[in-house]
């Protein structure tokens, strides 16, 4: 149970080159990593911009917001179930 995007953000910092922007989309519940963890994993004098998106309530909604706002980039809510 859970999300825990550590390794993901570890194996993209890893990239050659070095990527400008990533998309982090979860529908789950994010525990064990904060927005310290992700600026600790940013090689330095990098800038990479991290877009979040959250799907459904049960989304970890307030660390996406910090993520993005943290690293330049934008926070997106998509709302699940019902009729579009």
């Amino acid at each position: 149970g859970g999300t825990n995007p550590k390794p993901a953000f570890v194996k993209a910092f890893e990239l050659k080159p070095l990527p400008e922007v990533i998309f982090f989309l979860t529908d789950g519940e994010i525990s064990g990593f904060t927005v310290c963890d992700l600026k600790a994993l940013i090689p330095k004098k990098a800038r990479v911009i991290v877009n979040t998106i959250a799907f459904g309530d049960n989304s970890s909604q307030q660390l996406l917001r910090e993520i993005s706002q943290a690293t330049g980039g934008q926070f997106n809510f998509v709302k699940t179930g019902g009729v579009p």
